[in-house]
């Protein structure tokens, strides 16, 4: 995997998806509005129940599902760049801007390389808000080394009111990664749950064999998997 090419170079890399499920492969667990919605359709997932409706705020569980390592870098201290026992080196942005239609996003990147220059990474994360019942909160996660490897993985949440003021949970996530030569592979999903008891679910996979490369028998270059 190209994460496991990454690390070998020294580089302290944020965890992927697959790292931050839980044992039995179930989502993080929703909380408060993400309950009663979910609960509302039906369609509870197994890591949803169970869960106090009196807990926290909406994005708790994309909180925890998003907290890597290099988020702590520079939040306690209020450093803006450093070096790691590795001889990597980071550097931290945070920012406030103004989105329009009343939105407000808070957002931080966290940039990296290893000490010998081979591969770089980036962290970005942001949360969104405007003074009525707009929420989101959202990361990517990026790297690339020398040798033309490259590698994408983003989340993102969001619970508002649709214009007849249904309220509604949407979730999204994508993960990629290619190489020089053109091997390369996908996966995106998405997740709605209105509070009218509707629910929508999609998941595309995709992945493709280097150019030129021969598949084997019966096999495909390219494919596409889709429900």
């Amino acid at each position: 995997a190209f994460q496991s090419v990454v690390e070998a170079q020294g580089a302290t890399l944020p965890s992927f998806q697959s790292d931050v499920e839980s044992a039995d492969g179930s989502m993080p667990s929703f909380k408060t509005e993400v309950e009663r919605l979910t609960a509302a359709a039906a369609a509870v997932p197994a890591a949803a129940e169970g869960q106090s409706a009196g807990g926290v705020a909406v994005e708790a569980s994309l909180e925890d599902a998003l907290a890597s390592a290099v988020r702590e870098l520079g939040a306690e201290d209020g450093a803006m760049e450093g070096e790691l026992a590795n001889g990597a080196r980071w550097w931290r942005e945070e920012g406030k801007e103004s989105l329009g239609e009343g939105k407000v996003m808070s957002w931080t990147c966290i940039r990296g390389a290893s000490a010998t220059g081979d591969v770089e990474w980036e962290e970005r994360f942001w949360e969104t808000s405007d003074a009525y019942t707009y929420r989101e909160l959202g990361a990517v996660k990026s790297g690339r080394d020398a040798a033309g490897q490259a590698w994408q993985e983003s989340w993102k949440e969001i619970y508002n009111h649709d214009p007849d003021g249904i309220a509604y949970i949407h979730r999204e996530a994508s993960k990629w990664s290619n190489t020089e030569d053109g091997q390369c592979w996908s996966e995106g999903w998405t997740e709605d749950y209105r509070a009218d008891g509707s629910v929508d679910r999609y998941c595309e996979k995709t992945g493709s064999l280097s150019d030129g490369a021969a598949p084997e028998d019966g096999h495909a270059n390219r494919w596409t998997e889709k429900w």
